[in-house]
Parts: structure tokens; C-alpha cells; sequence
């Protein structure tokens, strides 16, 4: 039965609303967290407290310290992964922090150990990391002078800036594991690949010893992937050595997603007991006033479309190091900050990152990343108003600080950019031909075509008119 295989009894369910998140089935004994920690680490148990900390979309996060309360103790994170991505999201997680701590001056949390399996005692992945000093940049930002807005875009325009470079690209994309995994996913072997030696009850690895083999670009960690009943779908997820196939794999897991939908609806209409039809649609995706059979001509349109837009790639070029790494979730809440300095003392939340075309990657931070301002500058004393407050209507105060906001982060895409110019990149760093534009669009319709199919359909045919040419103009480049 279409039920039994792609909507599993072991399934994760997920939350009925915009954002869905997937639905922990227990939760994490914090006991067991202290002892893993202990061990990880090296200490009695009875040294270490845990405290819960913050449940994020896929992880629960637990304060690790000692209960010393030493000047000179470690903090630490103790983050459980909910089994959305097994294996592949927390290996490639470990490896990305690694990676950027060896290649890079990002300040990242430092991997202490981790468990990329749920066979232990806790029944979860885990990881333990060491804890970034500091708040969220999204808790102080109405408290952060000019000047030091400015250091902080000058300091992310660096850090961008160092794994967008010519010597941290790569010829594939991907995510980053250790060398060892990929190399074991490739093989015919079906022992798991060699960790150093840990208390059995634990087996974990340690970064100390894991990464000294070095890096490697493998499969790629993406939700189009595994959110919802995607993970139980065959599917291509690389490495990929050129753009088409790369949004052919795209293109193949929404249509298999939808097309398992239907095959589910078709199949509910025939058993005896029916579910309630808004949980159905929500387990199954697709909903009463879809349409399967225009949403599956959509995504064949797509795949029609895709050579006009990403043509056969090259064979000279399939070895060249042009694809760049990408923070996919930039934002003030994923930048920490001391409180008192405003200085930068981590950026957090690596997981999902992957390797990606300049024309995908490059570009401002979330943080900045906003629409142009559309009335003028507010003035000297609307601005003084806005930091008072107390003198002006609240609906007034909304639009005006909304307005400034706009100006401000305009203002900082320009420190941005010349940021980047002191560092040797083009004054127009940042992909915005007409094909670089349409390449964006075709992604964007890509990952409409089963939540926005509509959407998604319409921009079809406005991707397949601006494809379409004039004899004179220069055809997509073969990336």
C-alpha cells in the first residue's frame, strides 16, 4: 500500500501551520545528556548541571556547565537533533563548523563530540559544542550605535568575503563532510566508517581526531529533501557537478512528492475508515483545491525549461573550483554579539549549508538584506522622535521606524559593499545580469511547485518568454 511506504508508521509528523516544524516523539532525557556530556568530556557526571536552553525547528538545545561555578570553566551547548535528516544533516553540520575553524577567521562554536546516530542510549542524535559568549544580535540592534552597526557589517562583509574566495570554492555542489564518510557512502562496504575508540554505550566521535583526514564535498543537506513526507522518496542528492543537474534533482523530488500525494489521496478514497481530510491533506501535502495532475504538468514544464535556462554543462569546465559555501539563514538572531562592545563573538546556525552557484550564494546577509526604501529619508527630528517614543501616535511611530529601518540597512548594504571592494572584489560583486536573474527566478519556481504551484506556474511562462532569446544575445553560460 502507497500508505504503508510513504507515510510510514515510524513517520515524524510536523505542525499544521506556516512555518512547520517537525514534532519531537519524546523528549530527550536530560540524565542521559549529562552523562554522554561526562564522558565526552572527560568528568564526573556530578560536576556537570544541564539545563534546558531552546527548542529550535530542529534541534533542543541544553546549557552544559560545572557546577563549580570556576572562573575558569568551559561553557558548553548540548544540542539534540530531532530525526528529520539521519546522519547526513549532523555529519555535515560537525564538518562545516570544523572546516570554517581550520580555513577561516569565522568565529564558530567549536565541536567538541557527537553521536550522527540514533542508536545510543539518549535515541537521538547529539552534539556537544563548545558555547559562543554572548547575546543575539537581534536582542540589542535597537541598542546598537551607528558606528558599531557599521563594524558589524564591515566584519560579515570579511567573513563572507573569506568563503566566497577563489581558495575556498569548490567544483561541486554539495555539503562538506569529513573524507572518511564520503568515501564510505561511495563504497561497497557496509561496516561504518572508522571513529576513533569511545565507551561503547556512547560511540561517539571526537573533532580532534575525526578531521585530520580533511574535507570533502558530498551529498547535499537540503529540506527539499527530507521536511515532511520527502524524506521517504527516492531521490538524487548529488554531489552535483553542474547547475542542470542539480535543479533536475530539484525538480524530480517535488514531482515524486506530489505524484506519492496523489497516489495516497486516490488511495484513502478506497479504504473503509477515512481521516479527517484537513489532517490527511496535512500529512500528505496537497490539498482540496490542488490540482495533481496541473501541478505534475508544471513540474514537467520545468524540466523542459531547464536547458533554455542551465544548458549542458561544459565537460572542460566540470573540474573547476566555482561553486561557494552558504550560510542560508544570515539573520540577527544567528549572529552573537558581546553585550557591552557589540563586538561579534560567533555565527551560529551552519546546518543546511552547502556549496552553490555565485549566482545562488553571493549576496547580502539577511541582516541587511531588505527592500529599498520607497518614501524619502526621514528627517533629523523624526529620527529624534523615533528614539523618544513617547511623543508620537503608535501607528506613527510603526511606519516611521519601519521607514528608517529600510534607510539604515540601505545604508549598510553600501558599507557592505565597499567592504568588499577593500578586499578585492568587483565593484558589481554581486550576480545581477539578466541571466543571473533568471537563474534566481527558475530556482524560486522550482521550490514553489508543491507548496505555490500556481505561482510557480505562472512564473513558468514568464521564465520561458525572457529565455527565449533574440538572436543577438549572449546564450546562459554552461555552469
Amino acid at each position: 500500500m502507497a500508505q504503508q511506504t510513504y507515510l510510514p508508521d515510524s513517520r515524524i509528523k510536523w505542525t499544521i501551520h506556516a512555518n512547520s516544524s517537525p514534532i519531537w516523539p519524546s523528549d530527550p532525557d536530560t540524565s542521559i545528556i549529562r552523562e554522554i556530556a561526562a564522558s565526552a568530556l572527560g568528568m564526573p557526571a556530578d560536576s556537570l548541571s544541564v539545563r534546558f536552553l531552546d527548542d529550535g525547528a530542529n534541534h533542543k538545545v541544553y546549557d552544559i556547565s560545572q557546577t563549580n561555578n570556576s572562573p575558569t570553566s568551559v561553557a558548553y551547548l548540548f544540542r539534540v537533533a530531532v530525526p528529520v535528516d539521519p546522519v547526513y544533516k549532523m555529519e555535515s553540520e560537525m564538518a562545516t563548523l570544523e572546516f570554517l575553524r581550520q580555513k577561516s577567521t569565522i568565529p564558530v562554536p567549536r565541536p567538541i563530540a557527537w553521536n550522527s546516530s540514533a542508536t545510543n542510549p539518549l535515541g537521538y542524535e547529539w552534539a556537544l559544542l563548545e558555547k559562543v559568549p554572548g547575546v543575539e544580535l537581534e536582542d540589542v540592534w535597537l541598542k546598537v550605535p551607528w558606528e558599531k552597526k557599521v563594524d558589524i557589517v564591515e566584519s560579515i562583509a570579511s567573513y563572507l568575503g573569506q568563503i566566497w574566495s577563489l581558495d575556498l570554492r569548490f567544483s561541486k555542489i554539495g555539503s562538506l563532510y569529513r573524507t572518511t564518510f564520503v568515501d564510505h557512502e561511495r563504497s561497497d562496504d557496509t561496516s561504518p566508517p572508522a571513529t576513533p575508540t569511545e565507551p561503547s554505550s556512547m560511540s561517539m566521535s571526537r573533532a580532534d581526531a575525526a578531521f585530520k583526514e580533511g574535507f570533502k564535498i558530498g551529498p547535499v543537506v537540503d529540506g527539499i529533501f527530507s521536511s515532511h513526507r520527502r524524506r521517504y522518496l527516492e531521490s538524487d542528492r548529488g554531489p552535483y557537478t553542474s547547475c542542470s543537474s542539480w535543479l533536475r534533482a530539484l525538480i524530480r523530488i517535488e514531482k515524486e512528492y506530489i505524484r506519492t500525494g496523489k497516489l495516497l489521496i486516490e488511495e484513502q478514497q478506497t479504504m473503509e475508515k477515512q481521516e479527517d481530510a484537513d489532517d490527511l491533506a496535512n500529512e500528505i501535502g496537497l490539498y482540496t483545491d490542488d490540482n495533481p495532475d496541473a501541478m505534475l504538468d508544471t513540474c514537467d514544464g520545468y524540466m523542459r525549461a531547464l536547458p533554455l535556462v542551465f544548458p549542458p554543462p561544459d565537460p572542460s569546465r566540470l573540474g573547476e573550483a566555482r561553486f561557494v559555501l552558504q550560510h542560508r539563514d544570515l539573520r540577527a538572531a544567528n549572529i552573537i554579539v558581546d553585550p557591552e562592545t557589540f563586538n561579534i563573538t560567533g555565527i551560529i546556525d551552519w546546518e543546511n549549508t552547502c556549496s552553490v552557484p555565485e549566482w545562488e550564494g553571493l549576496n547580502y546577509p539577511l541582516l541587511i538584506n531588505e527592500m529599498d526604501p520607497f518614501t524619502p529619508r526621514p528627517s533629523e527630528s523624526d529620527v529624534a522622535a523615533l528614539k523618544e517614543e513617547g511623543n508620537m501616535p503608535e501607528d506613527r511611530l510603526h511606519i516611521l521606524r519601519f521607514q528608517w529601518s529600510l534607510w539604515e540597512k540601505q545604508d549598510l548594504r553600501e558599507v557592505f559593499d565597499r567592504k568588499l571592494e577593500q578586499l578585492g572584489f568587483s565593484k558589481d560583486w554581486r550576480p545581477n545580469s539578466p541571466e543571473d536573474d533568471l537563474k534566481s527566478d527558475f530556482i524560486g519556481g522550482v521550490s514553489d511547485l508543491s507548496d505555490s504551484w500556481e505561482s510557480s506556474a505562472d512564473g513558468l511562462r514568464e521564465i520561458k518568454a525572457r529565455a527565449q532569446l533574440s538572436p543577438n544575445a549572449s546564450p546562459p553560460s554552461k555552469l
